[in-house]
């Protein structure tokens, strides 16, 4: 069976509601923090894309020991 891109990438680049899914936090919310740059991320014309090694290190780097993101 043919690799569909997606497979072929293994989901490097993620849309906002596929990031906002990983992160497990509001479209909204994760919109947010990429338009004031809080959150790594680069654009695509007016969407913006997020690397998902990138987004996997920023969540470990922000999250508290107590489980919760310090956003």
């Amino acid at each position: 069976m043919a690799k569909t891109s997606s497979d072929a990438l293994g989901d490097v680049y993620l849309t906002i509601p596929q990031a906002a899914v990983l992160l497990q936090i509001s479209e909204r919310t994760l919109w947010e923090l990429a338009r004031n740059g809080t959150v790594p991320n680069f654009q695509v014309g007016k969407q913006y894309r997020f690397r998902r090694e990138t987004l996997d290190d920023w969540a470990q780097r922000n999250s508290s020991n107590e489980g919760g993101a310090a956003v």
